[in-house]
């Protein structure tokens, strides 16, 4: 009870196709919450991993000409949105 599942199975290629469901957490809070840590405890101890959005728009970012959300993540990020 309370729990959800994401289903991923169209993230898989063709040839595999099992109808798969993964939970997916979701860390919340300001800067120097904690977030980092306690991804890290969960990573360590259940089988999952970490996707840090922050670190995923900053490397967005870098791609600069190559990405077309360059402009609008750096102006988000300046901004601290």
């Amino acid at each position: 009870a309370g729990k959800s599942f994401v289903n991923t199975s169209k993230l898989q290629p063709q040839e595999q196709k099992p109808q798969q469901q993964h939970r997916v957490l979701f860390v919340l809070g300001g800067p120097g919450a904690g977030k980092g840590t306690q991804s890290a405890n969960i990573v360590s101890e259940y089988k999952c991993i970490h996707l840090s959005v922050g670190e995923l728009l900053r490397k967005e970012r870098l791609r600069g000409d190559q990405s077309p959300h360059a402009e609008l993540i750096e102006k988000c990020l300046v901004a601290g949105q």
